[in-house]
């Protein structure tokens, strides 16, 4: 893939014919190999004297569930896709933040962006059932309402958790852990506290969010895990 990178101005360019030919006018950029073209980039003696483009937390393994990577674009950079016209890209490979418009990640063209991003639960290589995609559905909007301020506490943050039967889960005892960044797995500093109806609430401490992307883990016997990629801001 030959991403282009125009340093002065913190441009990154991708060019269709550089992706995946799917279908029609679907296109696709695997976000694994983008990010290891950058570190290519990054690590070339034009790119070493400019600011890092990304942060990248690789997949983990836990008890045989795959969790998936996460990809984050730093600001100030910038993504376009070229040419200009109406095709669409789809992102594979990693929950990432290429799609932003919002934060100025994404310069908006007439290229159509299709991302990918799942609030982590991933069930091994099994088809999901109706249950379980719709409390991965629940758990996406339940995290996708929430700002999560770095190094700032936050209560009575709210998730699902399913049974093996794909039938959200009452009555558990839940281990909750982190991982902040590259780090590596600690515990949450509080314990979970059950709503209801399979539906289950912790409060994060400052410390558990001081970090830029932070991957919650809630484990217990008897149900499936739940794993959720957060992204924090700081609020100036």
């Amino acid at each position: 893939m030959a991403v282009e990178i125009d340093w002065p101005t913190s441009l990154i360019t991708v060019n269709q014919a550089d992706l995946t030919f799917v279908t029609g006018t679907l296109y696709e950029l695997d976000t694994d190999q983008f990010r290891k073209d950058l570190n290519a980039l990054q690590a070339s003696e034009i790119g070493m004297p400019w600011p890092t483009t990304h942060v990248h937390n690789t997949q983990v393994s836990v008890a045989g569930i795959t969790l998936p990577r996460v990809i984050e674009i730093i600001a100030p950079y910038s993504i376009q896709f070229l040419p200009d016209s109406q095709w669409s890209v789809r992102l594979a490979g990693s929950n990432n933040n290429i799609f932003d418009i919002e934060s100025g990640i994404l310069v908006q063209n007439q290229v159509q962006v299709i991302p990918g991003n799942s609030a982590g639960l991933v069930i091994g290589q099994a088809t999901l059932t109706a249950a379980q995609s719709a409390n991965l559905a629940l758990i996406q909007t339940l995290a996708n309402g929430i700002t999560f301020q770095k190094n700032t506490a936050l209560s009575n943050f709210p998730f699902v958790m399913t049974g093996t039967d794909g039938q959200a889960k009452t009555g558990l005892t839940i281990t909750g852990q982190r991982r902040q960044d590259a780090g590596v797995f600690g515990s949450l500093d509080n314990s979970v506290t059950e709503v209801g109806q399979g539906a289950y609430t912790v409060d994060l401490s400052a410390a558990d969010l001081n970090a830029d992307t932070v991957l919650l883990l809630f484990t217990a016997g008897d149900a499936l895990p739940t794993a959720i990629t957060i992204t924090t801001v700081t609020v100036a």
